[in-house]
Parts: structure tokens; sequence; C-alpha cells
């Protein structure tokens, strides 16, 4: 039996060291049980640095894992601010898995890059929604296998798609029909568009995704297998009644494992999110309608007489937040105090404040990339969706959220005309010419596939006979093909672009005493002055922190033994401090001659400063 046991022990041990071993390929897209390995393998070989986090296990059975790194991460009492690194929580962008599991690599490669911050890595938020990347057929799919009755009707998961030419792929159908509503585009036969009711068009094609009526009810494929996506599930602009969405924001167990994670660790001072969006290089979108203007703002009449206000005119909010604090002196107004008596609901754009600083670092990355070599066009990243990870860790937790979404489509050169280069001169003299072609994101996705792909990214539509609608053309974009690159490519890109996540760190607030004065009033009477500056480039809070009023707000703590305040606080809250702006703050105290007493600023996600003062005397 010893013998059995010690084999067994030894046994283990190999294996341990095997898969500790086990460097991370990436010329390859990774599965998310491939991922999983990869991270207890980096643990077990960083033990000391890395700390293993489950936020859950998924519908499916996934557990959804996140890797800590840092100096403190056998310790739950945090003392250094955090950044957390969310990736592919939509579960359609392997290379943004690949991006975590890099940073990963360069940070444990690189120990200085850890040693005065903490980094939570959640490589892959929805491991489900990933796992349709290797599903054969293929069909792009975001959903997890929660069963939902998309249709409504007395079945659930009863009508899913069929791969019915053979091909791999799940793409489309389009069945001749008179009363269509779309037909082929006149640039290129292979997009379908709507008809221009200004020029009497008329469409020629129904549209179908791929498949049979499993059913019988003259639907194809209106209920398949699934389900949500995480990346939809979260509280802010959350969907109710959505298909994708979840019946509740965090209804899905990991989607509440990084909510309830993010908001029980106080420390995280940054967060970045590698999926579809790229906040990096192109701001926040504004533009969304909420339930009222922030900047054009109505003071109702109960209201209005009080605080001097037209209750007739529209106001911006710095105005409306100067009237109130002329007409309530010395109480504490900002846009959460306005918000609340105006029952403005919730914040639906990024604060003017924020898009300054979105807008300097957009500024600076671009500059960064074609510094590094990185100068080819590509199309535009999309815009974060209702729901999203990042919209409510900006909107929610008030935090900067910044995003990278690795590779898009490039675009590819066209000529005056608006055809591609690759066109053939019988193409081109079919088109009419345009004084200034508009980018088309379809037309420039054949040409990619045309001149990159060798064709490989669209099929070709070619007759079939369906069971139900008899003759019908099957073709489109092959799934995945407009947002995954190839693998060999994978390195390179992540080697530029994964880096500049190390200098946004550095702008993490940083409160520093930056001088102070002692003046001796008589009495054992001090006067007290100090200067805070914040040192980073972000503001601690971001305006929609201020207007949240989260994160919690930095505070000077003043101590010292026989103390006694004439005339401030030992405890003084800053209610916020821009990024290279300064605070004054002043008290009175009584304290015996020759003695020191210590300030120290405290914040629960900024670095904070504590200096020891002597009062009087040498």
């Amino acid at each position: 039996m010893r013998q059995k046991t010690v084999l067994l022990v030894l046994f283990l041990t190999i294996g341990q060291l095997i898969v500790a071993q086990n460097p991370v390929d990436f010329g390859r897209y990774y599965r998310a049980e491939e991922v999983n390995t990869q991270l207890r393998s980096i643990h077990l070989s960083h033990q000391e640095q890395t700390r293993l986090h489950s936020l859950g296990t998924s519908f499916g059975g996934f557990e959804v894992q996140l890797l800590e790194i840092g100096e403190e991460a056998q310790t739950n009492n945090k003392t250094k601010p955090a950044v957390f690194v969310a990736a592919n929580i939509d579960g359609q962008y392997p290379i943004a898995s690949m991006g975590a599991l890099y940073l990963i690599d360069q940070l444990l490669t690189q120990p200085a890059r850890y040693t005065d911050v903490t980094w939570y890595i959640l490589p892959l938020g929805h491991p489900e929604g990933a796992q349709h990347f290797f599903a054969e057929p293929l069909a792009t799919n975001t959903r997890n296998t929660r069963p939902f009755n998309d249709d409504m009707d007395d079945a659930t998961d009863e009508d899913g798609c069929e791969d019915l030419n053979g091909d791999g792929y799940i793409t489309q159908m389009r069945v001749k029909d008179p009363s269509g509503s779309v037909l082929p585009d006149t640039t290129d036969a292979r997009k379908l568009r709507r008809p221009d009711s200004k020029k009497a068009e008329k469409g020629l094609y129904t549209l179908y995704t791929e498949g049979i009526d499993n059913d019988g009810d003259g639907k194809y494929n209106e209920d398949g297998i699934g389900g949500t996506n995480n990346g939809v599930s979260f509280p802010h602009l959350f969907k109710y009644h959505g298909k994708t969405s979840g019946l509740w924001a965090g209804q899905e167990e990991e989607v509440y494992g990084i909510l309830q994670f993010m908001h029980t660790h106080h420390e995280i001072a940054m967060v970045m999110s590698y999926g579809g969006t790229n906040f990096c290089l192109q701001a926040p979108k504004s533009g969304r309608k909420g339930s009222s203007s922030q900047s054009s703002l109505k003071v109702p009449r109960r209201y209005a007489s009080m605080i001097g206000a037209d209750p007739n005119q529209s106001y911006t909010m710095t105005q409306v937040i100067s009237m109130m604090k002329a007409a309530l002196p010395g109480r504490p107004v900002d846009a959460s105090t306005v918000a609340g008596m105006l029952g403005l609901g919730p914040a639906v754009n990024p604060l003017p404040d924020d898009l300054k600083f979105y807008t300097s670092y957009s500024t600076d990355y671009k500059k960064y990339l074609k510094k590094q070599g990185d100068t080819l066009k590509r199309v535009d990243p999309k815009p974060a969706q209702d729901g999203s990870f990042e919209l409510w860790a900006y909107y929610h937790l008030g935090l900067p959220v910044f995003s990278q979404n690795f590779w898009t489509v490039p675009k590819i050169e066209t000529e005056k005309d608006g055809s591609t280069k690759k066109d053939t001169t019988a193409q081109k003299a079919e088109k009419k010419p345009k004084a200034k072609a508009k980018f088309d994101g379809e037309l420039n996705f054949l040409a990619y596939s045309d001149s990159l792909l060798d064709g490989k990214g669209f099929v070709e539509w070619t007759e079939f006979d369906h069971p139900q609608l008899g003759k019908v053309e099957i073709g489109g974009k092959v799934p995945y093909a407009d947002v995954v690159p190839d693998p060999k490519e994978v390195e390179s890109l992540l080697s530029v672009q994964v880096p500049w996540v190390f200098t946004l760190v550095k702008d993490i607030p940083r409160l520093e005493i930056e001088a102070h004065k002692v003046k001796t009033r008589g009495e054992g009477l001090y006067a007290l002055e100090i200067w805070i500056r914040n040192t980073g480039k972000l503001p601690y809070p971001t305006a929609m922190g201020k207007r949240n009023k989260v994160p919690a707000p930095a505070a000077v703590v003043v101590s010292g033994e026989e103390l006694e305040f004439l005339s401030g606080r030992e405890r003084t809250v800053l209610s916020g401090l821009d990024g290279g702006k300064n605070r004054k703050l002043s008290w009175l105290i009584r304290v015996n001659k020759g003695s020191s007493i210590g300030v120290e600023v405290k914040a629960p996600n900024a670095y904070g400063d504590s200096k020891t003062i002597k009062m009087g005397g040498k």
C-alpha cells in the first residue's frame, strides 16, 4: 500500500511539473478547458506571486477562473491599487483570451510590472459562448446552453440551424420572392441590400438562416439552443425580455461572480476589457437617448423659485450646480445631488470631463501604434452594447474603463468610383462613378476575402433543393471571418497592443503630500497647511464617479497624541482631485510643542501618501 501511495504522489508531482512547464502557444486559439489548464499551470509555477479565484461555474459546467498577480496575492488585506482585466465576455473573440494570456506572460516575466499594483486577469468571461468557435458545423453564436423559448411557443430550443449543403458552415439561404425584402447590390451581387423605395426598387429575395423549419410553424431557425450572452447581461441599460440578455442582469453564475468580485474589491482602480470595443483607439460613444438630457436641464417650478431659476429656460448641469450652491451655502452640491432632485434617471452618455482624458489617451495611443510600425488602416471597432461589461464598470463603478479589440478587418484600398483594385475592368464598367465613395463595410469585407483570404471568407451563392422551400441559394459570410484573424497573426498583434496597458497603469491617481507649512499662533496653537497633489494623469475619481459617489472618496487623516482640533477635522474628505491638480487643506490645532503629528492620505483605489510633521521647536 505504501509503495502504491509513493508512486501515486510521484506520478502527481511529475504531472504537475509537466503541466507547469507547458508554455502558451500563441499560434493558435484555445478552448475553454485549455484556458483553465493554462491558468492552473501558471499558478503552479508562480505560487507566491499568484492566486487563482473561481468566479463561478457556467450553466454548461465550465468553471470561470481569474488569476491574481501581485506581491499581495497571498493576503486579503490589499494596500495597493489594482487593475481588473476581463477578456472575451461575449464569447466571440478568441484573440481576446489569447491577449489576456499574453498579458499574464508579460507580467510574470517582468516582476517590476506588479511590484506596486495588483492585477486581476479574467481570460475568458463566457466559456460556453467561446466554445461555439470550435463547433462543427461552424455558426456565429454568443449564447450559452441554458434553454430559452425564443418564439414563445409550446416547445423550447426546437428549431435550430442545419448545415444543409454540408460545407461545415451555417450561412444563409436566399429564396426568390416577388415580395422579398432584399436584392443584390449593383456593385457586387454577393451583397444583399434593402430596396430603395425612392428609386421604385423591389425586393427579389427573402433571406433565411441556413436550415429547415423543424417545428412546422412557417418560420426557420427561430428557436435554436440557448441561452444567455454574458456580454449583454450586466446591469447598465440591461434589456429585460431580450432573447440573449437573460431573465435578469447577473442571472448567470459567472456574471454574478464578476459583479460580486468587483463590488467587494475596492482596490480596483482601472479596468481593461479585451473584446469587440476599443476605448483606447476611440473614446466611448455619446449620443444615446436617455430619459433626460444632462446638458439641457429644465428646473421644475417647485424648485425654480428656491434656487433662482427660470422654469421655462434650459440650463447646463454646471449652471444648476452653481445656482444650488448659491441657494444652499455650506451644503455639498454636485451632479449627483442635481440628478436626484430633478429625477434625471441614469446617465447614458460619458460625461464631458471624462471624454477629455479618453480623447487624450486616444491621441497618444494612435501615436504609440504608429511608433510601433502599426499603420494598417482597419474597420472601426464596435461600439459598446447596452448591458455590456464595459458600460457597467464605467457607469456603475465610476472607474476609468479602457478596452482593446486587437483586430478588425483591414480596409482595402479602393478606386475613386468605390470599386476595389481587385475588381475587373468589366465590373468597373458596370458601376456608376461617384465623386466620393462612402465606406461600405460589407463591400470592404468581400474585398478583404477576395484579396487576403483567397475568397475563403465568403461562401458563393449556390443552388440547393430545399425540402420545404424548393429551389434556394445557400451562401454568405463565413462565420467569424470578420472578427477573428488568422492565428499566425495573433502574436504579432498582441506584442504591439497589449503593452499599452502598462502606459495606462502609470497614470493611476497618486495623491501625494506636495508641501506643508506650520505657523505658530501661540499658547500651543499651530496653523497647519498641507497641499495634496494628484501626480497621476487620471482624475480621482472620474466625473462619473463623482456623479454616482463611487468609489469611496480619498481622505486626509491627521493624528497625534493630545491633539485638539480648533478648526478642521481629524478626517477630511477629498471630494475629487483631477490629474495634475492640487488642493490646499488647513487646520488650527493645539498640540504640545515639539510633538510630531502624522498626516496620511488614504484612498481605497489610488496611491496614497504619508508624512510625519514636527510641530514647533527644532
